[in-house]
Parts: structure tokens; sequence; C-alpha cells
């Protein structure tokens, strides 16, 4: 993610950031399944179990891919998407860890700039899942983001306790640091994972999460990664603005996700 201009309000910033950046692309159950349920739209792709969903998160209609455990697992994987970016910049790693035994779910994100909003549509995709709305048992969930997604599941995450745990990918945080206020209060284990300072990481502003996180299990920096590597798949847009991937870093963001989410979600 690019950062604001100095001294410019974000919503000023906005339309000049939709042009420059890749990606950079609590809600109580009761009223989230008040205001959140499942739309009638359901696309099934039977080869890789992977079925697509319309929800309708914080009064918006949102398109969520559903894939499929490998075996009879019930603990599940959330991943947000970074800012200007869809749920299928993070398909790669949903496949992934669905290949790995984890219900995965890969949602669009409905408001642009504003995470906190985001991060209310999150809480209530969560709060949907533990009502069975996906038609598959969850036990434990853990809550990972990529970019302005992290800072969504963030704030997400903080207002849901219960969840197994939250992974950040690449974070990025607003120059108001509400990332880090929010990071103060989270209260599950959380694993940061990250690359070297780069403008679409906000020159790592997010940084100071690490040390503000009551429950860090992890930080790690995947060596001389591009914020886009964090992406699977990426494209072109991404690259062009934020860097080039190789496969080897690609595979070591990977690796370490699968690492993390094995982690968080080890037998009791």
């Amino acid at each position: 993610m690019l950062p604001f201009p100095p001294g410019v309000p974000r919503w000023r910033a906005l339309p000049a950031a939709a042009l420059a950046v890749c990606v950079l692309v609590s809600s109580p159950q009761v009223a989230a399944q008040m205001r959140s349920s499942a739309a009638g739209e359901t696309r099934e792709d039977a080869a890789n179990a992977v079925r697509t969903l319309t929800l309708t998160l914080s009064e918006r209609p949102v398109r969520v891919d559903v894939h499929a455990p490998a075996g009879k697992g019930r603990d599940a994987v959330v991943l947000a998407h970074g800012f200007m970016r869809t749920r299928a910049s993070l398909a790669g790693h949903a496949a992934a860890l669905a290949e790995a035994g984890y219900l995965t779910v890969a949602s669009d994100l409905p408001y642009g700039v504003s995470a906190r909003d985001n991060g209310e549509a999150l809480a209530d995709l969560l709060a949907l899942m533990r009502a069975g709305a996906l038609g598959m048992p969850v036990e434990r969930i853990v809550l990972a983001g990529f970019s302005a997604g992290a800072l969504a599941a963030l704030f997400a995450a903080v207002n849901t306790p219960d969840l197994a745990g939250y992974i950040a990918l690449d974070p990025v945080d607003f120059p108001d640091r509400e990332g880090l206020a929010a990071a103060h209060h989270l209260q599950i284990p959380a694993v940061l994972l990250h690359g070297p300072p780069s403008a679409c990481n906000v020159f790592r502003r997010a940084a100071p999460w690490a040390a503000a996180m009551p429950d860090l299990r992890e930080e790690r920096l995947i060596e001389n990664a591009s914020h886009c590597d964090f992406e699977s798949p990426t494209d072109g847009v991404c690259t062009h603005l934020c860097g080039a991937t190789t496969p080897e870093r690609q595979a070591a963001v990977r690796a370490a996700l699968l690492r993390a989410a094995a982690a968080l979600l080890s037998p009791r």
C-alpha cells in the first residue's frame, strides 16, 4: 500500500491512492446474524471443491469462496485481501490451506479504504461461520490478512476473542496508527510475516505491532520479499508498482503461512 500524501486527509488522498496502489492492494453474534445472511447465488467448482457464495456482510453483498478441506477437518482459516484487490489474489494460499486440511474461506471486502468497516464485515463472516451458514461444521478459526486486509482482520480479531489466532501478511497501518492502537488490545495468539521496508508496505509502518501484541507467537522476515510475494496469485499491476516476485520467495511465504496456521491450530 502506498502511503497517503503527508498532511492530506485520507478521503482526499483516496482517488490518487486508488490509481497508484496495487493492493494495497465488534459485532456481537446476534446483531451479526440479523444483518448478515446467505444470499441465493452459489457457484460450485467440483474439481477443486470450491463454492462461491454471495453473503450479506455489514449490510453489503459480498462474494466468498469456500474451499473444502482435504479430509474431515473442522478447523478453518479466513483470508482477507489487500486494498484494491479481490479474494482471487489469495486463491493460491486458500487452496494450499485446504489441501493441508483446513476449511478455508477467501472473502472479498465490501468497503474500499475503510479498514474498520471491512473489519466489521469480517466479524460478521466469522459469526456466520460459527452459526453454520457455510454448511460445514467449524470448531477453531484463524483469521489472516494481507496488507490493508491485515489491518481489517486485526480490527475484527480484537472484537472476536474466541479466535484461535491471527496472521498478518506484510501488514500496513494508517498514519494515525489505528492498527497499533488495536494491536495493544489483541487477546489471541498472533503471527506476523513481513518483507523488508518498501513503499507498498508503507516502509513497515506496522512494525510496532510486534511489541504491542500481548501474545505474539512469531515474527518472521521473508528475506528480500516484495509486497507482491505475499499474494497468491499476484498480477502485473502489483509487480509493476510493488516489485517483482520469485517462485522461491513466494514458496517461502506459503511455507511460513502454512506453519503459522498449523501452530495456531495445533491439537489441544
